[in-house]
């Protein structure tokens, strides 16, 4: 081997001697060291932050060491190694809106703290002396210019007119209030009904009325009654209704046949309630429904009930017209039309509500208000009609 090449080989041999071989141990510790570095930036780096907002926000604003805290924060994340890449980044535009945000804070707390001038007075810092402030001292005072003067006044306008606003709002509460307590006290005045007042309410109580099995029908569907069926035969428990309730029951075969039910069909039900809600727990696993006809409860299906209905009017002139002469003609008509939803509302949330249109689209009772005769025209079976008051 020649020379040269002879150095070469020793150059190169000790050059790998030269380079240390990290052990799997000392990776480890050195990742470790890495991390503890990274919780201890994060670490300073939240506690420097709220320690300048608390300078900031303290009773003496003093933007200078918050501003000056920051800035040590921020050389500190800029030339740290232990952080990602991203967070980094992210820390350093946090502390660079921070500086913006402190000295904001600072402006509005002087302008409002109480006590202080609303012109307030700007400290130049030594290090932001300039040639051109030779001979100026470090605490030399500095007037805002005109537009932080303008700033400052429409600032406080601002505060002034949200001061008239939540005061104008209190009073106007303290009205409605007032108004509410007052409209709860009986009037003392007389009543005054309209001249015909008598011949409404004879209207009103007029009607189609139910006979007395009609009635009596109703008043055994009220009645509380106790099942205990397992696996009876339809036809059976229907004749025990029939004894149990004193009501002549009619099943419509016709129907049951269409719908594919055999009176042969078994029944399971336990159940302590009214005759009306038991015989309907009854009849809907069967995919059935009862309608009262003739004097008696018709069963049949479900389709041919939603066509055995009957339609009635209900005068309730009397209910929503009001008589003051201190209400124009046209605001009392509104009342009286408010009145009326009024009354058809609670009729629909409170008779039945599943069994009317506007709350189940598939039902069949519906109930609409003919201003010609002052009257709520409802279609409806003949036991919701009694429901409604319709038996007088």
């Amino acid at each position: 081997m020649s020379t040269p090449r002879r150095l070469a080989v020793m150059l190169l041999s000790l050059a790998a001697l030269a380079v240390p071989v990290v052990r799997g141990d000392a990776l480890d510790d050195l990742k470790q060291r890495k991390t503890i570095e990274a919780q201890r930036v994060e670490r300073e780096f939240t506690e420097g932050r709220a320690q300048a907002y608390r300078l900031v926000r303290a009773a003496t604003p003093n933007v200078v060491e918050a501003t000056e805290k920051l800035h040590t924060l921020l050389a500190m994340v800029r030339n740290d190694t232990s952080l990602m890449a991203s967070r980094r980044d992210t820390l350093i535009r946090t502390l660079e809106w921070d500086l913006g945000k402190v000295k904001e804070i600072a402006g509005e707390r002087t302008r409002v703290l109480p006590g202080r001038p609303i012109d307030p007075v700007v400290r130049v810092p030594r290090d932001t002396v300039g040639s051109g402030d030779v001979g100026r001292r470090e605490d030399t005072p500095r007037r805002p210019s005109d537009e932080a003067k303008s700033i400052i006044e429409s600032r406080a306008k601002m505060l002034a007119d949200s001061r008239d606003d939540r005061r104008t709002s209190a009073d106007r509460f303290g009205k409605v209030m007032r108004s509410v307590d007052e409209s709860a006290i009986p009037d003392g005045r007389d009543v005054r009904f309209p001249k015909d007042y008598a011949e409404k309410m004879r209207r009103r109580s007029a009607g189609t009325k139910m006979t007395a099995k009609e009635q009596a029908i109703m008043r055994a569907l009220n009645t509380l009654i106790e099942t205990d069926f397992s696996k009876d035969k339809f036809e059976e428990v229907i004749d025990w209704f029939r004894k149990k309730t004193k009501v002549e029951i009619i099943i419509d075969r016709r129907a049951l046949q269409e719908v594919g039910i055999g009176t042969e069909a078994e029944v399971n039900l336990k159940l302590r309630a009214s005759a009306r809600t038991v015989l309907r727990r009854i009849l809907a696993d069967l995919i059935l429904a009862y309608v009262i006809k003739d004097e008696a409860i018709l069963i049949t299906s479900r389709e041919r009930a939603s066509q055995m209905t009957t339609t009635r009017s209900y005068y309730v002139g009397d209910l929503a017209t009001i008589v003051d002469v201190r209400i124009p003609p046209v605001l009392s008509q509104m009342i009286a039309i408010q009145n009326i939803n009024q009354i058809a509302n609670m009729i629909t949330q409170t008779i039945e509500p599943r069994s009317w249109q506007v709350n189940n689209p598939d039902a069949i009772g519906t109930i609409v208000f003919d201003p010609i005769t002052m009257s709520l025209i409802v279609r409806q079976t003949a036991e919701i009609h009694y429901m409604m008051g319709g038996s007088r």
